[in-house]
């Protein structure tokens, strides 16, 4: 079991993850700093935060890989990446965090229909931690077409 990795507060956080979007060569998403300024950390501490909602934001690789700052530090009840132009790079750099870092227990992927075979292998790695991801939630994507 990942436990999250300590920090003073929201602020700090916010620090962290401009600074890994910075290290990744990507501009923060507004969206992502919103849901900071609003984060309360005490009850976070105690629980898991409610959403992490992206949806319709586009997520390249390197957004994504900025996004470990989060996850190493606030776990989630649901992430929702619904139409966030995944595609394998992106998908499979998520995946891999939300199941090294027990990020959500659930995960909304619908409508990232450029995530092919890739990144499809990377969401069969999360599939077996049912207990900890409990629905992930994937329509209008290419899962049959390869």
């Amino acid at each position: 079991m990942s436990i999250a990795i300590p920090i003073a507060n929201a602020q700090e956080l916010s620090c962290l993850y401009q600074l890994s979007c910075e290290k990744h060569k990507t501009t923060p998403i507004p969206v992502i700093l919103e849901h900071l300024e609003a984060l309360n950390l005490e009850k976070s501490s105690k629980g898991r935060t409610e959403v992490l909602s992206l949806k319709q934001q586009t997520l390249t690789h390197e957004s994504c890989e900025a996004l470990e700052e989060l996850f190493k530090r606030v776990k989630y009840r649901a992430i929702d990446v619904t139409s966030c132009s995944l595609d394998d790079s992106s998908a499979s750099s998520l995946f891999d965090m939300i199941e090294y870092y027990e990020a959500c227990n659930e995960l909304n992927f619908s409508e990232n229909p450029n995530i092919k075979n890739r990144g499809w292998l990377a969401c069969k790695s999360i599939a077996p931690l049912c207990v900890i991801t409990r629905p992930i939630i994937f329509i209008y994507s290419d899962l049959f077409s390869f």
